[in-house]
């Protein structure tokens, strides 16, 4: 009887292969010309204010490029950039956290070590002091 789940290869793959396809898509649309809203004169003061930002913004746009393709390349970049920062964000911390471990740990061996050793070299001497004064004794 075949096992027939995807393994993780193949669900890395695909997921790999969907944040490529996504990243690389491209298809620009044209852009209507920017328009007032029609209930401008009835609108809140900070509301018309908003409203002519937005105006001045898509006229902008507009006029850099019609045709849509300065929207799809903002489009582009912003989803490669989501598509690298999502994993960043969320394995940095784990990255950190398992440095910080890591680094305690190595500290920690350091001070057992140094302890080790100083302990061999006491031992040491006080064999040779011992050592020393039979001999000198006899």
């Amino acid at each position: 009887m075949l096992n027939s789940s995807p393994t993780i290869k193949d669900r890395l793959g695909a997921c790999l292969s969907s944040m490529w396809r996504l990243a690389t898509s491209w298809d620009p649309c044209p852009m209507p010309p920017p328009e007032f809203d029609p209930a401008f004169d009835d609108l809140p003061v900070i509301t018309r204010a908003v409203e002519i930002v937005r105006y001045r913004m898509a006229s902008i746009e507009y006029a850099l490029s019609p045709c849509g393709s300065l929207r799809e390349w903002r489009r582009f970049w912003l989803r490669l950039l989501l598509i690298i920062a999502i994993p960043g964000i969320c394995l940095v911390p784990i990255v950190l956290v398992l440095g910080y471990i890591v680094s305690a740990i190595v500290e920690l061996l350091v001070k057992i070590l140094t302890g080790i050793v100083a302990l061999i070299v006491i031992v040491v001497l006080f064999t040779m002091f011992t050592a020393s004064k039979r001999n000198h004794h006899k």
